[in-house]
């Protein structure tokens, strides 16, 4: 059951990023593959400023791209939260996302094509939701109501541990036309795999 309540769709993650992370902005050249993908991991959890000031017409929010992560969870367990509640969630996904910790470890470069590596520790979810559904007997049952399932996302989020070890991703990164750097949306999608454990 609990493999049910952790999983999310593979393809999710993925989806959001290549509606997000692909752009043509108007930001002018000058920062290099490895000084951008800083920029696209902190946009990830909805530290947008940087980004947006780089490629204006990012699509990315201020939920970053887990915004629908709580909306998908709340579906799959049969919950309707009030706007309220939402908003309640939201903000305790941004506090454990603002836990996750980056490094950039190199950077290639081959003409138009870039790939910068980065070391990515990030949260792990999977735990922290099965540690707090421990507390009403690792299962959602039809008694359960739905402020209790509010509650166990709000805690599974602001509680959640980093993962013991950092894990190497590798982010192709095109440069277009006005010499900017764009994120590949396939490695945007290892980036955020690393970053949010939700499963396995």
């Amino acid at each position: 059951m609990m493999q049910g309540i952790t999983r999310l769709p593979a393809l999710l993650i993925a989806l959001l990023l290549a509606a997000t992370l692909v752009g043509c902005g108007r930001a002018e050249q000058g920062p290099s593959p490895s000084d951008v993908a800083p920029l696209y991991l902190e946009a990830m959890r909805g530290n947008i400023s940087g980004l947006r000031e780089y490629n204006p017409d990012t699509k990315l929010t201020e939920q970053g791209v887990f915004g629908s992560v709580n909306q998908t969870l709340l579906e799959i367990w049969g919950v309707n939260p009030t706007a309220e509640q939402e908003a309640q969630l939201t903000e305790a996904m941004l506090a454990g996302l603002s836990k996750v910790e980056f490094t950039v470890i190199d950077e290639e470069v081959d003409g138009d094509g870039a790939t910068v590596t980065v070391a990515i520790r990030g949260l792990d979810m999977s735990s922290s939701l099965e540690t707090q559904f421990e507390a009403i007997g690792g299962q959602i049952t039809p008694d359960t109501d739905d402020e209790t399932i509010i509650t166990i996302l709000d805690k599974a989020w602001r509680e959640a541990p980093l993962v013991p070890e950092p894990s190497n991703v590798d982010m192709p990164f095109t440069a277009v036309s006005d010499g900017r750097w764009i994120a590949d949306p396939q490695a945007g999608a290892a980036a955020a795999a690393a970053y949010v454990k939700m499963g396995g």
